[in-house]
Order: C-alpha cells, then sequence, then structure tokens
C-alpha cells in the first residue's frame, strides 16, 4: 500500500485490522513513507518486533483498492491467510495499466488542460503530443531506476523544448499556454492531498514528509522548465 500512493493512517489502520483477526493478542505499529515498523505480543507474552524498508514509490491507487479488499476478506475469514499471501503476490506482479493507453491518456490530458487555461486548438494538439512524449520518457527513466527528481527534471527541460520549438521557431502555438498544460499531469497533486491527510490525521512525521516531497517534485519540474527558457532567452540576447 505504501508503495503505491496509500495514506500511512490506513497502512497502520489495515495492519491493526489483520493482527486482530488473528491470535495476536496486541500490536503496535508505526509507518511512514519509507517504512513500516510493527511490535506483536503473542498470547505468551512473546513480543516480536520487525521492520520493513520502502523503497520504490509510485501512485496506484488500484492496487491500493485491492489489497484493501484482499485484507477485508481475510478479516471476515472469507479467505485464509495462504490465500492471501498468494493473492498479494499475485497482484504485486501484475500491471494495472496499459504503457501505451498510459502515455495516450496523459497526452489528452495534457491537450485538454491547455485549452481549459485559454490555450487554442494549436496549444492542445501540442500539449497532447508533448504531454504524451515525457510521459514516454518518464517511463523509460523509471524502468532505469533514475531517481523521481531527475525525471521531473528532465521532463520539465522537455516540455520547455517542445514548447520553444513550436511557439518560437516554427511560430505555432503559444509557449505559455503549451508549458502549463503539458506540465500539469506531472503535479504533486496526490502527494499533497495525502500529505494534509495524514496531518490531520496526526502523523506529522509522515505529513512533513510527504509535504516536502511534494515540494521537491515541483522545484523539479519548475527547474528543468526554467534551465532550458533561462538559456533560450540567453541566446536571443535577453534576460
Amino acid at each position: 500500500m505504501l508503495e503505491n500512493g496509500a495514506e500511512t493512517y490506513r497502512v497502520e489502520d489495515t495492519i491493526e485490522h489483520i493482527c486482530r483477526a488473528t491470535n495476536i493478542k496486541s500490536v503496535n505499529t508505526f509507518a511512514t513513507p519509507t517504512g513500516i515498523f510493527i511490535c506483536i505480543q503473542t498470547p505468551n507474552d512473546e513480543y516480536h518486533t520487525t521492520i520493513k524498508r520502502v523503497t520504490k514509490r509510485t501512485t496506484n491507487l488500484s492496487k491500493v483498492y485491492h489489497v484493501n479488499n484482499i485484507s477485508r476478506q481475510f478479516v471476515l475469514q472469507e479467505i485464509s491467510i495462504t490465500q492471501a499471501l498468494s493473492s498479494l503476490e499475485e497482484l504485486s506482479h501484475t500491471h494495472s495499466l496499459n504503457i501505451l493507453f498510459s502515455i495516450f491518456v496523459t497526452g489528452v490530458c495534457s491537450g485538454f488542460f491547455a485549452l481549459l487555461l485559454g490555450g487554442a486548438l494549436w496549444d492542445g494538439m501540442i500539449a497532447t503530443f508533448c504531454g504524451g512524449f515525457i510521459r514516454l520518457v518518464a517511463i523509460i527513466l523509471y524502468n532505469k531506476d533514475i531517481s523521481g527528481f531527475l525525471v521531473n527534471l528532465v521532463s520539465g527541460s522537455i516540455t520547455a523544448m517542445i514548447a520553444i520549438l513550436f511557439s518560437e521557431i516554427l511560430k505555432v502555438g503559444h509557449i505559455d499556454k503549451i508549458i502549463i498544460g503539458s506540465i500539469m499531469p506531472l503535479l504533486p497533486g496526490i502527494a499533497i492531498t495525502g500529505a494534509i491527510r495524514d496531518t490531520i490525521y496526526g502523523d506529522l512525521v509522515s505529513g512533513t514528509s510527504r509535504g516536502v516531497e511534494a515540494l521537491l517534485i515541483a522545484i523539479s519540474i519548475a527547474s528543468g522548465v526554467g534551465i532550458v527558457l533561462r538559456v533560450w532567452l540567453f541566446l536571443q540576447g535577453g534576460l
């Protein structure tokens, strides 16, 4: 659940419900976006503690939904622990979204964002191409285990390059509408929402870390766009 963008309070709640459905006497759990700490007390008054590190994180709410269903079925004793583990293992190896479909949807969203923010038809068409292209680049970079900061930096740079190519060189479209529409799918909306919800539920460590993560994503995107625009203006002899 943490690997796919779930809130920490939801993860802790799921762990506690699963433990209560077994013969565990008590459980204490502490989750952060990068790790889980669990301490359980058995009926024999023995204590066991485990730590699980979360190294890869993305946003896939479909998997969070399925994990919730599996845990709920186990708590209601509709499935056994073996069946639950088998279902989780199968879920961890499934890809819920086709890559080509993801590229297509990202491009369409970028195009309509450009139109929504006052762009013309050409702006929407260029933003559609740009959004789909940077999504393809992001998928390739993520598969090579490139850090998210660099991926967003490169995505912002490519967005600015494409916008400059069409608006300044080919004289088609408006550079601001193309850039804004194209980077909208990159913005950390879910991360900000998760940070606010964690903070409201009292998970201050998780809320702060998610907020910092969202800020870094926004900075990396803006830096990528700003660097390219700065270089272009410098080449044109302006500031």
